[in-house]
């Protein structure tokens, strides 16, 4: 079975789409009164994101942005007139940090004076990175990791070059405030009552809203269709467990969202069926566990792995995701007692099951 790399396909159960329209990039449409679905270019392999606006008085609240990037600011600039009725952006809500996501929240700020409302760690870690300034040397953090998950030359020296510019050059500058999100806020939206539903693992403090009385949620990436959000260790915190805060997640999502929600997520379809989505979601990454329990019996690196847990080959553009959530499972199950690590001469990481 495929799985999780940016857009490789996770396994589904039997889901329902009620919407037999889906706009194409760069255009929008009503799917709901006061709730409008627009579709966004993204420049790399998942093509588009989902974002929603919803009606809001004299104005629009915004869930997601798009990567900052001049194409994406252009049709925000031509929606003025035509989707925005000519009425101003005055809230912008961003699930999580990822430039698709995050991106534009700077730029519609500034132009409308909205504010960005996010979770504090979301908006901090995009801070941090936006505020980051190249050095002429990479950072021994970033060596060491290439080192342990066992990168090989040619991207390792890619990787050196680039750092995290590639992140920089999709977000614009985020407001020096914001407003923050917390896991249980309510929140009032165009006559909506929401609350904020915080997941964790493919982000460390996602801010979905829930709807609960008609129901639907704005899922960002915390529930996708047909593909499975990646859910990786970073050089950043190399010894963290973000499986288990994704399987924690789902599972709290599956008690507290009402079976016949429809979910409006940030990529593919809005769906109804999300206890099935969720549990299908769990049930891959556990077949992955089980699959690295068999490979390891006897010592691997985790670059070794990625064609056993992927189910294919992985390329050089697609590396630097597989050995994240590669590392993620070796992780949970170390950390679960069911796994050795140790260093090989070669300085990498070699992983053994018990």
């Amino acid at each position: 079975m495929d799985r999780d790399i940016a857009g490789v396909g996770a396994p589904d159960g039997v889901l329902h789409f009620p919407f037999e329209t889906v706009p194409d990039n760069g255009t929008a449409t009503e799917i709901l009164p006061g709730i409008v679905w627009v579709r966004l270019h993204l420049p790399f392999s998942l093509a588009h994101i989902n974002v929603w606006l919803l009606e809001d008085g004299d104005g629009w609240a915004l869930i997601d942005t798009g990567c900052g990037i001049p194409q994406t600011q252009k049709i925000w600039g031509e929606f003025g007139d035509t989707v925005l009725k000519g009425k101003p952006i005055t809230r912008i809500f961003v699930t999580h940090h990822h430039p698709d996501h995050i991106g534009n929240a700077g730029f519609l700020a500034r132009f409308y004076g909205a504010p960005v409302h996010t979770s504090r760690t979301e908006y901090l870690i995009c801070r941090m990175i936006l505020d980051e300034r190249a050095g002429d040397e990479p950072p021994g953090e970033l060596l060491e990791w290439m080192d342990r998950v066992g990168y090989p030359d040619h991207l390792r020296e890619i990787v050196k070059k680039e750092g995290r510019g590639g992140f920089r050059k999709l977000c614009s500058p985020l407001p020096l405030s914001y407003r923050r999100l917390q896991d249980g806020d309510r929140l009032e939206i165009g006559g909506r009552s929401f609350e904020v539903l915080v997941g964790r693992g493919h982000a460390p403090e996602h801010a979905c809203l829930y709807c609960a009385d008609e129901p639907l949620i704005f899922s960002g990436d915390q529930i996708l269709p047909f593909i499975s959000s990646n859910v990786s260790v970073t050089m950043m915190e190399p010894e963290s467990n973000p499986l288990d805060d994704w399987i924690t997640s789902c599972e709290m999502l599956i008690d507290r969202l009402d079976p016949k929600t429809l979910v409006l997520p940030a990529h593919r379809e809005p769906f109804v069926g999300a206890q099935i989505r969720l549990n299908d979601l769990i049930a891959g990454h556990v077949e992955g566990l089980e699959v690295l329990r068999t490979e390891c019996r006897t010592p691997r690196r985790a670059v070794d792995l990625f064609e056993a847990l992927f189910g294919r080959k992985i390329g050089d553009d697609h590396f630097g995701l597989a050995a994240g959530e590669c590392v993620a499972h070796l992780n949970y199950l170390v950390q679960r007692g069911e796994m050795a690590r140790s260093l090989g001469k070669d300085g990498a990481w070699q992983y053994q099951t018990l």
